[in-house]
């Protein structure tokens, strides 16, 4: 159980900087961010969380909702928060087997030509699809997290691989 205490505290700090500014601490962004950290580490267990992305700030926020989702080994956890009256709450968690995943539909992915191991992709946009669930543009924040491409170019391959493993 320690290591889902620790891996809060830095579930924490990954999910502040998906978007710097994105919680800007004047709807109780504190209290959300501990939350949702916990939930994913409660879920993940001991596992390794591969890829985590929220679409605070995005036009995908406001069009579908916000929510802040994790890829584990095996789920994907989706985390349903809303401005009630100037504070953000949770107000539905979802875990989804990955292996419902239905289709990926890749959008962008930068040339590898000529570039190095530091800095590609410099651009990747994919959409993911559930079966009887939830689709995605990722990543929500197109630009600036360099990491969080590098996380999702990572988690690709694996994705890949849920398409083929329930059938």
């Amino acid at each position: 159980m320690q290591h889902v205490l620790d891996q809060t505290s830095v579930l924490t700090d990954r999910i502040n900087v998906v978007q710097i500014g994105a919680f800007n601490g004047s709807r109780g962004d504190v209290d959300i961010i501990r939350r949702t950290a916990s939930v994913i580490a409660a879920v993940a267990g001991d596992g390794a969380i591969h890829y985590l992305d929220h679409n605070i700030e995005t036009e995908d926020g406001q069009n579908n909702g916000h929510v802040v989702i994790a890829y584990t080994d095996d789920a994907l956890i989706v985390q349903h928060i809303e401005d009630v009256q100037g504070v953000w709450r949770l107000t539905s968690i979802d875990v989804y087997a990955r292996h419902s995943l239905t289709r990926i539909e890749l959008q962008h992915i930068a040339n590898a030509i000529g570039a190095t191991a530091q800095n590609w992709p410099n651009r990747i946009e994919i959409r993911v699809e559930y079966e009887d669930g939830p689709s995605y543009r990722l990543p929500f924040h197109t630009t600036g997290n360099p990491d969080l491409r590098q996380d999702l170019a990572k988690i690709l391959p694996g994705l890949t691989a849920d398409l083929n493993a329930a059938r």
